[in-house]
């Protein structure tokens, strides 16, 4: 008896809605193709001429089914094609960044030149630049000349020196020196101004500060008087009204003694 296969649960989604299945759906299986003898064939000729991309395309298969028969027969990609771009350089960079491919010339040239002429100059000649040049230099155990090295740098040195002071004494540095002067004195001229104008500012803001205070004084003293002022009006009311009641008491006296 066969065994029956167990069902597998699974969830997948349809239409955006989590389903339930107790069946798996089977994987499409993968159709795969033998090489044929021409292919191979074909592959064997042209590998050396073309990349692996432009193999894909011609015989029509899969990057990685190309890729697969090459490491099957050991065989190397494009050399014939790599060899023509490094013999189309004229010595110098390859394909890679900060890579430096040297020509038999280039070294040829260094090896005759190491020791007659200053390194700035074979780097020049070259193309190539200073540290590049030494590492080969060095690579090839070839030592530079001490005499021409410091007669260099002394001419160096000299060259710009007098770069220097012919610039210096040029009139557009005279020119330039001028305007930065001027605009010194004129920036210092502004800022004195500024300052004179900020402290006259400040005297007349003490000054309506203290006569603001005075004011406050003053009106405290008006106020004061208003109050007293006031106060004695207040106080004359009443001697009149006492005087008033007095003298109407005594009239009132007068009659009854007359009537007496």
């Amino acid at each position: 008896m066969a065994k029956k296969k167990k069902l597998r649960i699974i969830n997948y989604v349809k239409d955006g809605v989590v389903m339930r299945s107790e069946v798996a759906p089977e994987p499409e299986k993968r159709v795969t193709t033998k090489w044929s003898e021409e292919e191979i064939k074909y592959l064997k000729d042209n590998f050396q001429k073309v990349t692996t991309r432009q193999l894909s395309e011609q015989l029509g298969r899969s990057w990685e089914s190309v890729r697969g028969q090459l490491k099957r027969f050991k065989l190397t990609v494009g050399e014939e094609l790599r060899k023509e771009r490094q013999a189309s350089r004229k010595g110098v960079p390859s394909g890679r960044v900060g890579v430096t491919k040297w020509t038999e010339e280039a070294i040829n040239y260094l090896k005759e030149h190491h020791y007659t002429k200053p390194l700035p100059e074979i780097c020049e000649h070259l193309n190539l630049k200073y540290g590049i040049v030494y590492k080969k230099m060095r690579a090839l155990g070839l030592e530079v000349n001490p005499e021409i090295t410091l007669k260099a740098r002394r001419e160096g040195i000299g060259k710009i020196n007098a770069e220097k002071k012919a610039y210096f004494a040029s009139e557009d540095f005279l020119a330039k020196k001028r305007n930065n002067q001027l605009k010194k004195r004129t920036n210092s001229i502004k800022e004195r101004l500024m300052k004179r104008e900020l402290s006259e500012i400040q005297k007349i803001q003490n000054e309506i500060k203290k006569s603001l205070k005075k004011i406050e004084k003053n009106d405290e003293l008006i106020n004061k008087l208003v109050l007293e002022k006031q106060n004695i009006r207040a106080e004359i009311k009443r001697s009149e009204l006492r005087i008033k009641v007095i003298t109407d008491k005594l009239n009132a006296n007068f009659k009854k003694n007359g009537e007496a």
